[in-house]
């Protein structure tokens, strides 16, 4: 089995999905999450994300309302993805769009709902950034595939990655000559993540979508860092313990790990994005360096901005920051979450309901008149 056919089984509310990814996405689970909740939102928060907002594009009357109901008590469904060039694969709108409209169905059951989008820029993958597909120019088949010039050296997070002016006006050619609106390009010191964010925000406006990078929050993150780096043994056992269950049944699960030297953190050292990894001796290693627990402890507390989670801590991470009821996903997301699922309870932070994401197939109008004539489906 696959991934996918994990998803197929969650949606269908069939086992081992309602097993290892917990409620099957359906409305009435997610309302009973959201009444049922009981994890309050840090007051600072919603603070932070409007001056954060509010810096990167003006905030519409609906994006007002959102942060006033976030700090009256709303829940949360979020969606996410991280950056990607122009915004990356359309799958990033469709899941912020997804959010957007189940909220809209909470409400219509009286349940004050928020949507969120949460930009992923902690991640420092910029071979996979930096690609933008897009169709084929007439008398072709083939897909444009247009990247930036970038350079090889190692890499920090997307969010303290900048571009600098080469990058910037290919960018804006390219846009011009496609006859893009520029209205919503690059601002100055723009960052992938930065952009990111702009642009979700952009094409979202008039829905109430929020959007947040998790560097904003580096300053509440100490707490909930040290305290996986304390208990990294109890939660990584649990999480190789679900990953054997999923392989044996036949799901081969999407990330790695070995428990041994595995904490689910990230430091931005020497400017370069690098795993912190326990060593047998108690020392840890990152970016080249050793450091001792304490050493790396009291590191965390003096420069929090140095540190970011990695996929399997970042859903834990989100939901100590937000009251998320429901969480858009795909595919391979679900499978991972699934591999992390056994930490939620250990920690006793609440999970979310997980939430296939809306599936949109783009035609043009010859492709539909052909398929029409021809009684077809594109697929």
């Amino acid at each position: 089995m696959t991934g996918s056919s994990l998803h197929d089984l969650h949606i269908a509310g069939q086992s081992p999905a309602t097993d290892w990814c917990g409620d099957s996405p359906t409305l009435d689970h997610v309302s009973a999450k959201a009444e049922h909740r009981v994890f309050p939102l840090n007051p600072r928060i919603a603070d932070i994300l409007g001056d954060h907002i509010q810096s990167l594009c003006p905030v519409d009357p609906a994006r007002t309302r959102s942060l006033e109901d976030l700090k009256n008590g709303a829940c949360v469904v979020c969606a996410g993805q991280q950056p990607g060039l122009f915004g990356g694969p359309l799958l990033s709108l469709y899941k912020a769009l997804t959010a957007v409209r189940l909220c809209q169905e909470m409400r219509r059951r009286g349940i004050m709902a928020v949507p969120l989008f949460w930009n992923a820029s902690e991640d420092h993958d910029l071979d996979e950034a930096n690609r933008a597909v897009f169709p084929a120019t007439e008398g072709s088949l083939e897909p444009r595939l247009f990247k930036l010039p970038v350079d090889s050296a190692p890499r920090r997070s997307l969010s303290h990655t900048a571009f600098d002016s080469r990058q910037m006006q290919e960018a804006r050619d390219f846009l011009v000559a496609e006859g893009c609106d520029l209205n919503w390009l690059m601002g100055p010191e723009e960052t992938w993540g930065s952009w990111m964010s702009r642009i979700i925000l952009t094409l979202t406006e008039g829905t109430g979508l929020l959007v947040c990078e998790p560097s904003w929050f580096v300053s509440l993150a100490t707490n909930f860092r040290s305290r996986i780096l304390r208990q990294r043994r109890a939660i990584f056992s649990r999480v190789l313990e679900r990953t054997n269950d999923m392989r044996l049944q036949g799901f081969p699960p999407p990330v790695r790990l070995d428990v041994h030297e595995e904490t689910g953190l990230f430091a931005d050292l020497d400017e370069r994005r690098s795993k912190i990894k326990a060593m047998q001796d108690g020392s840890f290693s990152c970016g080249g360096r050793t450091l001792s627990e304490p050493s790396l402890q009291r590191l965390m507390e003096q420069h929090p901005e140095y540190f970011s989670q990695g996929v399997l801590i970042r859903p834990l991470w989100q939901q100590q920051l937000f009251p998320v009821v429901a969480q858009v996903v795909g595919p391979t997301e679900l499978a991972y979450l699934a591999q992390v699922m056994p930490v939620f309870e250990f920690l006793h932070i609440p999970a979310p309901v997980f939430w296939p994401r809306q599936h949109v197939l783009l035609v043009d109008r010859q492709t539909q008149c052909a398929s029409d004539i021809f009684q077809m489906e594109p697929h």
